[in-house]
């Protein structure tokens, strides 16, 4: 499966910051709510998550307002008539959302610490492909949450550093209703990893251009440096082997 390229959405992606779980399902719930009063059937709707722990406050507001919705707890779900089809939300985590595909998707609890679970090398590169196997999910409108207040143990209240990774030109940010600045986001995350992980004062790059710099920060997949003359710049692996 394809997952390189991110589909060029009519509508922007957009990336919503929402207080905890519960503010986040309302939110959830409502807008739900408006797409299904536009025509919307609950069957092209997929609510995506990492760990199956963020179902409970999720599925107790989809109760209370009265919504649908079906979860799925494994990769052989048998195929639906599409009356039964038709009844629900689908409620299921990133795992089993390969080969799926749905109008609307939410992406919820976007946040480090959940999305990616963990960083560990060798096993970030799978989450990375976890999280665009789920933005790819969705053939016309794609919102991802986080939170500020996530609640589980281990989950900062930043956003994933994945979003980063979207271009720019397809995401719409918003902080609550009101736009915000990916790149303020994108530095938050920055500034939470550089606190954590360290990089040996006396390593050093040669680039072909701004010739010999000092590493100043460096992660699986960036490289900062900071060069005579020139100041601090910043590359990415993908595209540098230094």
């Amino acid at each position: 499966e394809d997952i390189k390229g991110v589909k060029d959405y009519e509508n922007p992606i957009r990336v919503v910051k929402n207080y905890d779980a519960f503010n986040e399902a309302l939110f959830i719930s409502r807008s739900i709510n408006k797409l299904h009063s536009d025509g919307v059937l609950y069957s092209e709707i997929g609510v995506l998550y990492r760990r199956r722990k963020q179902e409970e406050v999720l599925i107790n507001v989809l109760k209370e307002e009265a919504i649908p919705f079906k979860v799925l707890f494994k990769k052989d779900v048998p195929v639906l008539e599409k009356s039964e089809a038709e009844e629900g939300v689908n409620l299921m985590t990133l795992h089993l959302s390969k080969g799926l595909e749905f109008s609307h998707v939410f992406i919820i609890g976007a946040n480090m610490g959940n999305i990616p679970l963990t960083t560990k090398r060798g096993e970030e590169e799978e989450e990375a492909r976890l999280f665009f196997v789920g933005i790819t999910r969705a053939k016309d409108e794609l919102t991802i949450s986080y939170l500020t207040k996530p609640g589980i143990n281990g989950v900062l209240k930043y956003p994933s550093p994945y979003i980063g990774m979207i271009p720019k030109n397809l995401i719409q940010s918003e902080d609550e209703g009101k736009n915000i600045s990916l790149k303020e986001l994108i530095n938050l995350i920055r500034d939470e990893r550089e606190k954590k992980e360290s990089t040996p004062k006396e390593k050093t790059i040669t680039h072909p251009k701004y010739g010999k710099g000092k590493v100043i920060y460096e992660d699986d997949n960036i490289i900062r440096a900071s060069f005579e003359g020139y100041g601090e710049k910043e590359f990415s692996k993908a595209f540098y082997n230094f």
